[in-house]
């Protein structure tokens, strides 16, 4: 696949170079940095708070500060509008408590807005009190906004934390059957030494769940509908594998059930023979390309190898030190194929990019100790080209193309044997049009 990519951007690029180059103009940028917004069909200019700094001529400082439910997480703004029409933007992001601080010169000030950034339907207004007040000379203000709808958003925000709690829960029930343990990849779990399981959500009132698990052939965002309503042996499902706009087939819910080259397992569970899987829900899954990871021991220290090679690697990572995440030390060496030789510290994010489009993921563990190794295998999943046929096609027109222009040399040339030729269309041209 990689290969088709790359020979289409060379023809691309090939093409571009043939045409000839736009012309651009710089435009000088200026130090005092402003914005400017279109705003009802008019537009105004806007001062950032954090392009403000103190000075002779901004003695004032204005804190303005959002009240909004714990767990909101929506950054926040107001603007403000001294009486020259000046616009002032305090921008306030959710991860400083909702406050956002401004020098400004001494005046009266209008409070124009106050809202969350990016909602234009005004799902979340604020109750603004103070519409107006004036700053003197070196005076420090405090304004505050309360979020409307305060009490019914802190509702919406517990329901949905409870929500996503259950979803865990269930997780941890669907899994039971199994230790698993932590992967660096979100809903990516690993069962002893090995295989990969993934964490499946589900849609409906069914009883039945659905585990997966595998090393993927690809990045797929699986969906499973249910079809037909029955207990296991006689319900029925379709599969997708990117994202539900096109299923594959239909087959009956069984203990389990692959899905095509793809590399997944699905498997079908109740907690008793007569619950049934309901027509109508699905369950939704999505898994990165991965490659099979054998670990020495069984704990949270956990490898994840994914990507898209071009070609075949078995290689094998060795722990160096204890530690973890940022601290301990590892080495690649290749076992077969191509040479690889890396000596280095686990990354902190846990996300060590390799040659060839792989990337390590370490668990965000401390369990890491010296002598720990992962051995991999990697098996290319691109199309190859075997050039082989071409190599012996290309040695046959070679010898015939030897033997004919020995022939053709050894012959006597004879006078009038080379003459010009005039070859006319046995069409008139229009036919051609």
């Amino acid at each position: 696949m990689k290969r088709k990519k790359i020979l289409c951007l060379l023809a691309i690029c090939t093409a571009l170079s043939a045409i000839q180059p736009m012309v651009t103009q710089a435009v000088e940028i200026k130090e005092e940095q402003t914005q400017t917004e279109l705003v009802m069909g008019d537009g105004y200019e806007i001062v950032e708070n954090h392009e403000t700094e103190k000075s002779a001529v901004t003695s004032c400082f204005l804190s303005v500060e959002t009240i909004c439910p714990e767990g909101f997480g929506l950054n926040t703004y107001v603007m403000i509008m001294d009486e020259q029409d000046n616009t002032y933007r305090i921008s306030i992001n959710a991860e400083n408590e909702y406050v956002g601080q401004i020098y400004l010169a001494p005046g009266k000030y209008q409070v124009t807005e106050v809202s969350v950034f990016d909602d234009y339907k005004q799902e979340y207004p604020f109750i603004i009190t103070e519409n107006e007040f004036i700053l003197s000379e070196n005076q420090n203000k405090t304004i505050s906004f309360t979020m409307r709808d305060y009490e019914k958003i802190e509702g919406e925000i517990a329901e949905r934390t409870e929500k996503d709690q259950k979803k865990k829960e269930t997780q941890d029930v669907v899994f039971s059957d199994t230790q698993l343990y932590e992967t660096g990849l979100e809903n990516v779990f690993m069962l002893g030494t090995g295989m990969l399981y993934y964490a499946v959500e589900h849609t409906g009132t069914g009883a039945g769940t659905v585990e997966a698990s595998g090393y993927t052939t690809g990045v797929y965002d699986v969906v499973v509908k249910i079809v037909k309503s029955g207990v296991i042996g006689e319900a029925q499902f379709q599969i997708s594998i990117d994202g539900g706009k096109s299923y594959i087939g239909q087959d009956v819910v069984a203990d389990s059930s692959k899905i095509g080259d793809a590399g997944l397992t699905l498997y079908f569970r109740t907690e008793q023979d007569t619950m049934e899987f309901i027509e109508g829900d699905a369950y939704y899954l999505s898994v990165p390309e991965t490659f099979p990871v054998t670990a020495s021991k069984a704990c949270g220290a956990n490898v994840i190898v994914t990507g898209h090679p071009m070609e075949d690697h078995d290689f094998t990572v060795t722990i160096l030190s204890s530690g973890g995440l940022g601290k301990s030390r590892f080495t690649v060496v290749s076992t077969k194929g191509k040479e690889i030789n890396i000596t280095d510290v686990l990354p902190e994010d846990g996300v060590y990019e390799m040659e060839d489009g792989l990337s390590l993921v370490f668990a965000d563990s401390l369990d890491y100790e010296k002598g720990l190794t992962y051995t991999v295998t990697v098996r290319s999943n691109d199309d190859t080209v075997n050039y082989s046929p071409l190599y012996v096609l290309f040695g046959i027109v070679v010898v015939i193309g030897t033997g004919l222009l020995t022939v053709l040399s050894g012959r006597k040339e004879k006078k009038g044997e080379y003459y010009i030729r005039r070859y006319a269309w046995r069409k008139d041209e229009k036919d051609y049009e």
